[in-house]
């Protein structure tokens, strides 16, 4: 079952992302939930965003509601308490605000629906998170809000799970691409120690650097990644990585891969964490076909893919030719339809 994996992990947090609307992460999110419950582990429940509304605010299309057992502890806005079925205990006011009101935390007493609305800040995200485990939650389940990913960022989450589905693109070889980009990102490995010594420094400074491998040092670049592509490019000379702080643009790799010969491998892209990068799939594939690599300094490892099989404007693909086409895609990690199993990963 999916919250065995939860279980296994020894994560502490996760997070729950779509990469797109209807992509069935609110139905991951009861799957884990009701799992949870029936395990009898209490959860703490909380988005980095708005979740749990009955109707979509901007497609006005109905949505699934977040169902939370009783004694799931769960942190949201104040001004959205109201709309729950669920009876709540109120345990405490935080110093954290939102635009519906400061974050609170409340304890589940009679079982029903509620609204999540999180913290924006990762920062004020991860304070929640630790508030819920100190009121008795044994893990926190964070709802990741469309295209918010940083709930995955490994300050906030040591684990993600990640929806997929028909909703994210036009064909089923591009859901599959999609995933396999995002999955990419989340995974990736650390550096060498010498290159990590060296993006730390490099990181605190929140300066670009670049590390030489064959000179076995480093430099500080005196050029920022965002706006500033084209001076990086000038400094880059013979590094072997860059290490970017910040976020990596499609900009940032169109400028890299016009700087290097295409003959030759583009330095491999070392980023605090993989939710660092926002160049879009087609865009990385240029890179790493080029030779390119990322490497990250954290990561949230993804314990499992779900899948919704269908869109709202219609069926993409059969259940099992989409769900098992990801499975064998993404093999070994296990691929979910919780529309039609909630107890086995589809077989590759």
């Amino acid at each position: 079952m999916l919250f065995q994996l939860v279980a296994q992990s020894g994560a502490h947090t996760v997070a729950v992302v779509g990469l797109a609307k209807n992509a069935g992460k609110t139905v991951a999110l009861n799957s884990l939930v009701a799992q949870a419950a029936h395990a009898q582990v209490t959860l703490g429940l909380t988005s980095l965003g708005y979740d749990g509304e009955p109707v979509d605010r901007l497609t006005r299309q109905a949505k699934p509601r977040i169902f939370a057992p009783a004694g799931t502890i769960i942190a949201t806005a104040a001004g959205i308490l109201e709309r729950a079925s669920a009876s709540l205990e109120l345990l405490r006011i935080t110093a954290h605000s939102t635009v519906l009101g400061p974050v609170v935390l409340a304890r589940v007493r009679e079982p029903g629906t509620v609204e999540l609305a999180g913290p924006a800040a990762l920062a004020d995200l991860q304070q929640v998170a630790e508030a819920m485990l100190a009121y008795g939650a044994a893990q926190v389940i964070i709802d990741g809000a469309l295209n918010r990913v940083g709930a995955a960022a490994p300050r906030v989450s040591q684990a993600t799970i990640l929806a997929t589905g028909a909703s994210v693109a036009a064909s089923s070889v591009q859901v599959i691409a999609r995933t396999l980009h995002a999955v990419g990102l989340l995974t990736a490995k650390p550096p060498s120690q010498a290159v990590v010594d060296a993006a730390r420094a490099a990181f605190a400074a929140e300066r670009v650097g670049y590390w030489h491998c064959e000179r076995g040092a480093w430099q500080s670049a005196q050029a920022t990644a965002l706006g500033q592509p084209a001076q990086l490019m000038a400094e880059l000379g013979t590094a072997s990585h860059l290490c970017v702080p910040g976020a990596v643009t499609n900009s940032l790799i169109q400028a890299l891969l016009q700087a290097v010969p295409a003959n030759v491998a583009p330095p491999t892209l070392v980023v605090p964490a993989g939710t660092h990068v926002f160049a879009s799939p087609a865009v990385w594939q240029r890179y790493l076909a080029r030779g390119g690599r990322l490497a990250a300094l954290e990561a949230a490892p993804v314990l499992a893919v779900t899948v919704n099989p269908t869109s709202p404007t219609g069926r993409l693909a059969t259940a099992t030719n989409l769900g098992q086409a990801l499975a064998k895609a993404l093999h070994p990690l296990p691929v979910y339809d919780l529309f039609h199993d909630e107890q086995n990963p589809i077989e590759p």
